[in-house]
C-alpha cells in the first residue's frame, strides 16, 4: 500500500468515488435557512487537481446518501429552491464524472424547519438505474419510531413504486457499505440520528427492532422489483428493545460491529468474516456512556482497541486482553489499515523552541521502532483509497 500525503487539507468530508478520485464536499458562502451551502469538487489526490461541479447550482446537505457500490459512476447531490417561508422544493441531481453530464431524477417538497429534526431524507444508489429514496417523519412525543415513505426509483425509465408492506419499508435501511462484487453490508431499524439512540453522556433503550445483514444488491433489486415482501438477505445479528448495534466498519474480509445490551451495560465486539464465515465475539463490560464504547480496528488479522490517556497510549489485543503495544502520551495512534499504523508526535513548545511541531509517522507493524514514512506536519484525516493511504495534513 504506497502512502500518499495530501497537503493543505481543506475541512470537509472526502468520499472515494473511482481509483482516481476523491468527492471533496466543503462549505460554500450561502445557507438555506440553518443549511450551509456545499461546493462539492473531484479531486485527483496524486496531483492534487480538482475541478468543482457544476458551480452554478447552489448545493446543500439535505439527505443522507450512500452508495452500494465503490467505484462508481455517478454521484448524488441535492439543491433546492423556496417556495414559501418554510417549505423547499428539494432536487436530487445525478452527475456523470465521466461526461460532466447531469440531471435532476427525484424530487420531493419538505418542511425547512422539520428537516433533520423530525423529518430525515435519505437516497441509497443501489446501482446505476436503481436508487432507493426515503422519508423518514418522528412524531415529537415518540422519537424512537418513525414512519418510511420509501420509493424505489427506476432511473431510465423513469419509474418509481411505493415500497411497503415489508421489513425494508416498515423498518428502513439505515446504513449500507459495499463490500465486494455485488454484496453489501446492510442495517435495517435504527435512526440516523445518534442522539435517538443516545443522550447527552447515558445509553437509553432503543424501541425500533434493528437487523445487521448481508445482501446481494442485484438479487436485493429484483426481490425488490417482484414485489416480494421480504426480500433476501443473509441475517448476521437482530436487536431488540434492549439490544442496540451503536456502529459497524469493514475492514477487507471482516465485518466488525459493536452489540451493546443497554439493561446489562455490557458491549459484544463481533467480527465477522463473511467469506469463511467465521463469527469472533470479544466482550467490554460495564457500558454507561458512548464513550465507553471500544471502537476496534483489525491489524493483521487480530483485534485491537485503543486506550489514550495523558501517560501513554496502549494497543490493546482483545483476543489476549494484553497491551501489545505502549507509546508515550504524546504520541497517538491515528489510524490502522492492514499492517499499517499512523501514528502522531506532538513536540510541545519549550523554552529554545519557538513554537510547538507535529510529526506524522507511519509504520508497518510489528516492528514500531522504524517508520517506513515520516513528516513534520499536523494530522488531519486519513483514508484508506484503493491500494494508497492517503494522509491529509494542514
Amino acid at each position: 500500500m504506497d502512502i500518499k500525503l495530501v497537503k493543505n487539507f481543506e475541512e470537509g468530508n472526502y468520499i472515494p468515488v473511482n481509483d482516481q478520485l476523491l468527492l471533496q464536499v466543503v462549505d460554500a458562502n450561502y445557507r438555506l435557512g440553518r443549511f450551509p451551502g456545499k461546493k462539492i469538487f473531484m479531486l485527483n489526490p496524486l496531483t492534487n487537481e480538482r475541478l468543482e461541479i457544476l458551480p452554478e447550482i447552489h448545493k446543500y446537505n439535505l439527505a443522507n446518501i450512500s452508495y452500494a457500490a465503490v467505484p462508481h459512476n455517478h454521484i448524488l447531490f441535492t439543491s433546492a429552491s423556496s417556495i414559501n417561508e418554510t417549505q423547499v422544493e428539494i432536487s436530487y441531481y445525478r452527475y456523470d464524472v465521466s461526461t460532466g453530464a447531469y440531471h435532476i431524477i427525484h424530487t420531493t417538497v419538505a418542511d425547512l424547519t422539520k428537516l433533520g429534526n423530525v423529518l430525515l431524507l435519505k437516497a441509497f444508489v443501489l446501482d446505476e438505474n436503481y436508487c432507493i429514496f426515503d422519508e423518514i417523519t418522528y412524531s415529537r412525543e415518540n422519537l424512537s419510531m418513525g414512519t418510511h415513505k420509501m420509493l424505489l426509483k427506476e432511473i431510465q425509465e423513469n419509474k418509481e413504486r411505493l415500497l411497503k408492506d415489508s421489513v425494508i419499508a416498515t423498518s428502513g435501511i439505515e446504513k449500507l457499505i459495499p463490500l465486494s462484487g455485488n454484496l453489501c453490508i446492510i442495517k435495517l431499524g435504527s435512526p440516523m440520528l445518534e442522539e435517538l439512540v443516545f443522550s447527552d453522556t447515558a445509553i437509553q433503550p432503543f424501541k425500533q427492532k434493528e437487523i445487521i445483514g448481508i445482501v446481494n444488491i442485484k438479487q436485493f433489486i429484483s426481490e425488490l422489483l417482484l414485489n416480494q415482501n421480504n426480500a433476501f438477505l443473509e441475517i448476521l445479528d437482530e436487536g431488540s428493545e434492549e439490544i442496540t448495534f451503536p456502529y459497524i466498519r469493514q475492514y477487507d474480509n471482516d465485518i466488525v460491529y459493536s452489540k451493546v445490551d443497554v439493561s446489562k451495560k455490557i458491549e459484544e465486539v463481533i467480527i465477522y468474516d463473511y467469506e469463511t464465515k467465521v463469527k469472533k465475539v470479544r466482550l467490554n463490560s460495564n457500558i454507561t456512556r458512548i464513550s465507553d464504547l471500544n471502537h476496534t480496528y483489525i491489524l493483521n488479522d487480530t483485534p485491537y482497541i485503543i486506550k489514550n490517556t495523558d501517560k501513554n497510549t496502549r494497543l490493546i489485543n482483545l483476543n489476549t486482553q494484553k497491551t501489545d503495544i505502549k507509546l508515550s502520551g504524546d504520541v497517538r495512534i491515528k489510524f490502522i489499515r492492514r499492517d499499517l499504523i499512523v501514528t502522531q508526535h506532538h513536540v510541545k513548545k519549550m523554552f529554545f523552541m519557538r513554537k510547538e511541531n507535529y510529526y506524522i509517522e507511519v509504520f508497518r507493524y510489528p516492528d514500531m521502532h522504524h517508520s517506513i514514512f515520516k513528516t513534520r506536519a499536523k494530522y488531519k484525516d486519513c483514508i484508506a483509497f484503493f491500494d494508497d493511504l492517503l494522509i491529509f495534513t494542514n
